[in-house]
């Protein structure tokens, strides 16, 4: 699916050849044809900038739930591991079963 600066790109550039070809001197506002030009280059080094960002910005949410999935599994198993290694009598079974019935919620991406 096409991205909307494509069509602006597109238009830009095809504005570009009726300027410069008809009315070099015209002027809309203040920009002159040169000016066009350089702006309508300038979208391709935008949306590659917006791309690189977004990919910084998906690679810190994978961190994010990397570090939430970790907090998650030793939250979870550690209680497990002790309850284990205790004896059925032993008064921290109860608070464990405190602990290993809390259901920590998962960290799910965007």
């Amino acid at each position: 699916m096409a991205e909307f600066w494509q069509a602006v790109h597109i238009r830009g550039q095809q504005s570009q050849g009726v300027w410069i070809t008809f009315a070099p001197s015209f002027q809309v506002g203040t920009t002159t044809a040169a000016q066009h030009a350089s702006e309508v280059a300038l979208i391709l080094t935008h949306v590659h900038e917006r791309d690189v960002q977004k990919d910084v910005f998906d690679d810190a949410v994978a961190a994010r739930d990397a570090n939430f999935n970790a907090i998650h599994d030793i939250s979870v198993r550690a209680p497990q591991m002790l309850d284990a290694q205790l004896e059925d009598g032993d008064p921290l079974n109860n608070d464990l079963d405190d602990v290993v019935e809390v259901v920590m919620p998962v960290a799910v991406g965007p």
